[in-house]
């Protein structure tokens, strides 16, 4: 059996009201209609309510069927396993621009397969494992925005993986295992603004590791052990640098 709640979105602004009990108090995937705790292929007519889902807890049984569902912009999967290949599942879903995926249970999860959405603009994934980020890895998404990638086991990312996200303005790489960054990596970044290191395992920071990058305004560093900064010299690169938090 599965149970359904509806949190109604307003317009444009973020007001949501829980019209059933036994659901989490909180949705990623604001304004959605949430499919929870369902075993088996998720019925068509959960996806065809509204332009919001969010599915917890499920079973997801990935099947060849020639369904679409355009009018899908957000998508929230949470504490979700999948069977079949996850690119046939995205395939019903080709306008999302909006896509999080927490606490999933995905075999042989690549982040290239995610490549099919070509409207995406922001990309969250935490707690999938994935030891490293290669040059290819981002290829085919420059129109991404915002990307949070955490709790992965991150420990190295090429020079190059960056290099077609040049439209990057948040970039969050919390509770990884770098050790450390580099220019190389950051290069193409020129429209960033936020840059989010938490919780890694880096134990220096310079100047030296950033390029020239116009926009940036913060860097976070807390959780990690690096003790002091030269923000001063940074900013002669990053000249919109507000702050650095440890």
């Amino acid at each position: 059996m599965f149970r359904v709640c509806i949190l109604f979105s307003f317009l444009s602004f973020s007001y949501a009201a829980h019209i059933s009990t036994g659901m989490p108090e909180h949705s990623i995937c604001l304004g959605a209609t949430l499919v929870y705790d369902y075993k088996g292929p998720i019925p068509a007519d959960k996806l065809e309510t509204g332009d919001h889902v969010h599915i917890i807890s499920s079973d997801i049984t990935i099947t060849h069927e020639n369904l679409k569902f355009p009018q899908l912009l957000h998508v929230a999967i949470e504490k979700c396993s999948f069977k079949g290949e996850i690119q046939e599942f995205f395939k019903t879903m080709p306008s999302v621009n909006r896509l999080v995926l927490e606490n999933n249970q995905i075999e042989n999860f690549k982040i290239s397969d995610l490549r099919i959405l070509h409207d995406l603009e922001i990309l969250t994934i935490k707690n999938q494992k994935m030891d490293n980020i290669n040059a290819k890895t981002f290829e085919g998404f420059d129109r991404l925005k915002e990307l949070h990638l955490n709790s992965m086991e991150i420990d190295q990312i090429d020079n190059r993986a960056f290099g077609e996200t040049v439209n990057l303005q948040i970039l969050d790489l919390s509770e990884n295992k770098l050790k450390t960054i580099s220019r190389e990596m950051l290069e193409p970044l020129k429209n960033l603004k936020r840059l989010m290191l938490n919780n890694n395992e880096l134990t220096e920071l310079t100047e030296a590791q950033f390029p020239e990058l116009p926009e940036l305004e913060v860097i976070e560093i807390e959780g990690n052990q690096v003790s002091k900064f030269n923000i001063e010299k940074l900013k002669k690169k990053c000249p919109k640098l507000r702050d650095i938090k440890f």
